[in-house]
């Protein structure tokens, strides 16, 4: 933008401020718009932050429902048990690991119950399908406990331990 002077008419107001007020007054009053190529980059840092945590996706490495138990029941059937809130006698366990992080997880007909691998304070928040997410505190020994959502959605876990990198567990149905 090209400078020229100003005469603001006022003599309270100096020529160079009454001309920083002009170029301040154009600015607010452009109608410009946010050209495309601003546009996909602000989508484009919105996407990176989560990119640590993606990056730290703990896999699943064991669940009970994938096992048949005593009594003969397969493995399709505990689930759907599980699934169904069901009776079972034994709760589920799943336990997820990466390296050198994990989550164990035991999930009843009305809690989650978990900790955090190494055991370590921290926060775990339970992700629901719709964008909807409940939040629990992990002691120091990892431990934490959250109410078992109602329904039969897909869930995922963000774990945040103290001192520790986030991770995120694949969506699972519980």
């Amino acid at each position: 933008m090209e400078r020229r002077p100003v005469d603001s008419g006022d003599p309270g107001i100096p020529d160079a401020d009454a001309a920083l007020l002009a170029e301040l007054a154009a600015a607010v009053h452009s109608a410009d718009a946010v050209p495309d190529q601003f546009r996909r980059a602000a989508v484009g840092a919105y996407a990176w932050r989560t990119v640590d945590e993606e990056l730290a996706l703990l896999g699943l490495a064991f669940d009970s429902a994938d096992t048949a138990d005593d009594l003969g029941r397969s493995s399709a059937e505990l689930a759907g048990a599980v699934r169904a809130g069901g009776d079972l006698d034994e709760p589920r366990a799943l336990s997820f690991q990466i390296e050198d992080s994990g989550l164990e997880l035991e999930i009843t007909d009305t809690v989650v119950r978990g900790q955090l691998l190494p055991p370590a304070g921290g926060e775990v928040e339970l992700l629901r399908a719709d964008g909807s997410s409940t939040t629990a505190v992990a002691d120091a020994d990892g431990e934490f406990s959250l109410p078992r959502p109602e329904g039969t959605g897909p869930v995922r876990f963000r774990c945040r331990p103290t001192g520790g990198r986030p991770t995120l567990t694949p969506w699972t149905t519980l």
